[in-house]
């Protein structure tokens, strides 16, 4: 028996925004249209068609992917030790260490917030040294091993946010 087909109105901020509702539509076969709605601000509504759980997963994926990337900080004196950067693509995890910056880019989008969590625990419960060095053997006991790395050595002092590169 097919799922029964429902509408839902979402608030579009920007065009990259609505790319990743589109892109995510695609993906899970709903159609999307746009909504006219006038307002006192420049606001954007879209309209998701489809079943009710692909939309509730369309909804929720699209609300994380926009928040953006991982910072996890685990330099001496970081104010926060874990944060989302929207300048930063969802899927890109940025590790600065005391004795460096690792760049990471994992490639299965639906696993990101269980490695992030994962990768975090593991330094934070003491049970890795946050260096470099100890980041690879980590990520490939996390499962990461498909995931791109750039490491840079020795830099403390990196900038905050934008895409890896």
């Amino acid at each position: 028996m097919a799922e029964e087909e429902i509408r839902e109105i979402v608030e579009v901020r920007d065009g990259r925004d609505r790319q990743l509702l589109v892109d995510l539509a695609d993906e899970y076969g709903a159609r999307l249209g746009d909504v006219g709605v006038r307002t006192l601000d420049p606001t954007t509504f879209a309209e998701l068609i489809g079943g009710v759980t692909v939309l509730r997963l369309i909804i929720e994926r699209w609300q994380d992917r926009r928040r953006g990337g991982q910072i996890i900080d685990l330099r001496s004196g970081a104010e926060k030790i874990a944060y989302r950067d929207a300048d930063l693509l969802f899927g890109y995890v940025v590790m600065f260490l005391p004795d460096g910056r690792v760049d990471v880019q994992v490639n299965d989008k639906d696993r990101v917030n269980d490695f992030v969590e994962r990768l975090i625990a593991a330094f934070t419960k003491g049970r890795t040294t946050a260096t470099v060095d100890n980041v690879v053997p980590l990520l490939n006991s996390l499962g990461a091993e498909d995931a791109q790395l750039r490491i840079e050595r020795g830099t403390t002092h990196a900038e905050e946010g934008g895409q890896p590169g």
